[in-house]
């Protein structure tokens, strides 16, 4: 069961990723950024005031330096949005994504803000 963060006074910078799949399949997200980092996948879209709405997957795995790995049975012909955020408020930061699977995916950036996830 996916927890939401529980805001309190912080917010935290986030950028959504809208995922574009050719053919269905699994497949594997890395991550890799300068500060420690949480990564979900959402289908169709993502509301950030109701961050466990559409969460189709968000169980990332630990890599040493700052990387994540996100694995995920995506679907042609369905949208999906990786959102990609940091761990405090400390601010933006860079980060690289690295996809491999059955199939070509492309990446189009939606948008990028600070906010608080939610906490229902």
């Amino acid at each position: 069961m996916y927890v939401p963060r529980d805001c309190g006074a912080s917010t935290h910078y986030y950028e959504a990723i809208q995922v574009e799949v050719v053919g269905n399949g699994h497949y594997s997200f890395h991550i890799t950024s300068n500060v420690t980092a949480n990564v979900r996948i959402y289908k169709d879209n993502f509301n950030p005031s109701s961050s466990a709405d559409n969460l189709d997957s968000a169980a990332p795995f630990l890599c040493p330096g700052n990387q994540l790995k996100l694995l995920a049975d995506l679907q042609a012909d369905t949208t999906y949005v990786l959102v990609v955020s940091t761990d405090s408020a400390s601010g933006t930061t860079d980060f690289s994504i690295i996809v491999s699977g059955p199939n070509k995916i492309s990446l189009s950036q939606l948008s990028e803000y600070f906010y608080c996830f939610a906490n229902n």
